[in-house]
């Protein structure tokens, strides 16, 4: 088995995949249950290339992330970025293939945060990040975006807060543990 099946549901969500689909149960059979991709074929109906595809494209995005976070197998972890910076990482190169993201309009926000519940085992039981811009996308969306420091480059750069559920709250909306967890960088 090339992942477990919390790692796997994880991989789902940060690349916005649809865990219903026939790819994404093929991909999961074989990743995790540890199916010949053939009886994955057969078992969910996908095509050969659709099964293909879907497990080369979740394969690398674990790798990716493992080496974001210099993750072994074994769990061991020796963290040189944020946790938003590699996930920005992991978008950026799955994007890159469809061309980055363009707004149509970007305007300051002041006193804004984008707020995420962490996992239990945290230390923190949430993330808040402080909102620099609001983004019109070229569907009409309306996002914020945060800063990050780009690990190549060194220098910092707005991006959308990761594919977590949250809340955009303004600065009088924030506990004060919240307020202490946005100083945080």
């Amino acid at each position: 088995m090339a992942m477990t099946g919390a790692e796997y549901d994880a991989l789902v969500k940060l690349m916005r995949g649809s865990p219903e689909s026939a790819a994404n149960r093929a991909a999961r059979g074989v990743l995790v249950e540890g199916m010949s991709q053939t009886d994955a074929r057969r078992e969910t109906g996908a095509t050969r290339s659709t099964v293909s595809d879907a497990v080369a494209r979740y394969e690398e995005a674990d790798r990716l992330i493992r080496v974001a976070y210099r993750v072994k197998r074994s769990g061991e972890l020796e963290l040189e970025r944020t946790p938003l910076e590699a996930y920005h990482d992991l978008v950026k190169t799955t994007l890159e293939e469809k061309r980055v993201m363009s707004y149509a309009q970007i305007s300051p926000a002041t006193n804004w945060y984008f707020r995420h519940e962490n996992s239990p085992h945290d230390e923190r039981p949430c993330t808040v990040y402080q909102v620099a811009a609001w983004a019109l996308t070229e569907e009409g969306e309306v996002v914020g975006l945060v800063t990050v420091r780009d690990p190549e480059t060194k220098r910092a750069k707005l991006v959308t807060p990761p594919p977590l559920p949250g809340d955009y709250l303004h600065q009088d909306q924030l506990s004060a543990e919240e307020s202490e967890y946005a100083k945080l960088r």
